[in-house]
């Protein structure tokens, strides 16, 4: 009887911790698996999710998110993620219709679609639609932050409150990202710029930068020779001061279009940051990066001839 006595009793103490502990593993559980399609967006969702997880990269350094060809290893990732972050087919169609093939488009959060996001043109014609570059305006990415908490908050309802409170502080970084590269573009005022290709309207817009024209409308197209005509034209009458190569393309173009002039030959970091290595801190690295590539043509176009 003793011993039927003291089994049932450790019986009712372990019945009674397991209930205790019962929260505790809810909130022990690992926090949703969630997958960024480029380094800003992984960045963006790394501050939303500071302390619970971390977000993966699918397109890491140097790939292109126009043009790419998916590994096994990514298809495996796209499959077991809860929660895929991405710009949207407009940047990236290829994972579109990847997701669509996986069975993953109901866990994809396009975040170009978000509302509240500003959105600008692209093309013209029938060709026009929303330009996918949007994160270059840090207000955007504050949106994103907030819709980011809300999706996370509905799939890990035990964490909201860390989702909520790491997306306020991520806003109010960003805040003071916006006044910190708006001080480093002062003195560039409304100098005239030619940039590689229409990729920067969302930075030029925020932050009053007078991009003039790009070179290529399109990173699969070659520029035709009466728009090469038109901008050499330009340049040589003296209302371009600077001409941006964009870091890891091609400046056989840029080059050719100041030789013999004043214009200066300047290098811009592409506007998915390519180079910059990705966690919390790229995003706020590449729009610095892009202030200060900007800002040199300041000083360069007031160099004497």
């Amino acid at each position: 009887m003793q011993t039927f006595r003291t089994l049932a009793h450790a019986a009712i103490l372990l019945t009674a911790a397991a209930i205790a502990l019962a929260p505790l593993r809810s909130i022990a559980e690992a926090p949703p698996r969630v997958l960024a399609d480029i380094a800003p967006v992984h960045s963006l969702a790394a501050q939303v999710m500071a302390g619970t997880g971390r977000p993966d990269l699918l397109l890491g350094r140097g790939a292109d998110p126009h043009h790419f060809q998916l590994r096994p290893s990514q298809a495996r990732a796209i499959k077991s993620a809860d929660l895929i972050f991405m710009i949207g087919p407009e940047l990236t169609p290829w994972l579109d219709e990847v997701l669509r093939r996986l069975g993953a488009g109901e866990r994809a959060v396009p975040l170009l679609h978000t509302q509240g996001t500003l959105l600008l043109k692209a093309g013209e014609g029938e060709r026009a639609g929303p330009d996918p570059h949007a994160w270059l305006d840090p207000r955007n990415a504050g949106v994103w932050v907030d819709h980011m908490a809300q999706r996370l908050a509905r799939a890990d309802p035990e964490r909201r409150a860390a989702y909520a409170a790491n997306a306020a502080a991520a806003k109010t970084r960003l805040a003071e990202l916006e006044s910190a590269v708006s001080a480093r573009l002062e003195a560039l005022g409304d100098t005239p710029v030619i940039v590689q290709h229409q990729g920067y309207a969302y930075f030029a817009r925020r932050f009053s930068v007078n991009i003039v024209a790009a070179i290529s409308d399109s990173e699969a197209r070659p520029p035709g020779a009466r728009h090469m005509r038109s901008l050499r034209e330009m340049i040589e009458s003296g209302e371009v001061a600077c001409v941006f190569a964009e870091e890891g393309h091609d400046p056989g173009l840029a080059e050719s279009l100041t030789a013999g002039t004043d214009a200066a030959l300047l290098s811009l970091p592409d506007p998915a940051g390519s180079a910059i290595p990705p966690g919390p801190d790229h995003y706020e690295a590449l729009l610095l990066a892009l202030a200060d590539a900007f800002a040199a043509c300041a000083g360069a176009a007031q160099e004497p001839e």
